[in-house]
């Protein structure tokens, strides 16, 4: 569980093409509703950025509150339903609850 959270630090810097998390807005388990653990204000900013077609190459912060900095506000907008990448979010609201745990004790430091 461990080598999933630090995996997904990682993504505390650094952007993600609309591409990549399209589906997560759109059609997340096949069918056409979002992900429905997206927090709703953070889900649709995430739309005008990322329309349901085109605008493959529009870009957006992973971490939105500190994007340039390697801290543990990533975790926290994990547990606010505010996580870019559905692979991401799911670790903490998907059924791995240890993990889930886990992620809640980072962002308490």
């Amino acid at each position: 569980m461990i080598s999933k959270i630090n995996i997904a630090g990682g993504h505390s810097t650094g952007v993600a093409r609309c591409v990549t998390y399209r589906q997560t807005l759109y059609s997340q388990n096949g069918n056409n509703q979002p992900d429905l653990t997206l927090e709703r204000n953070y889900y649709n900013g995430l739309k005008t950025v990322c329309p349901e077609v085109g605008g493959d190459n529009n870009v957006t912060p992973l971490d939105f509150s500190s994007p340039l900095k390697f801290d543990n506000k990533y975790f926290k907008l994990l547990l606010w339903g505010k996580g870019l990448l559905n692979s991401d979010q799911f670790l903490l609201t998907g059924k791995a609850r240890k993990t889930a745990e886990l992620g809640e004790k980072l962002c308490r430091k």
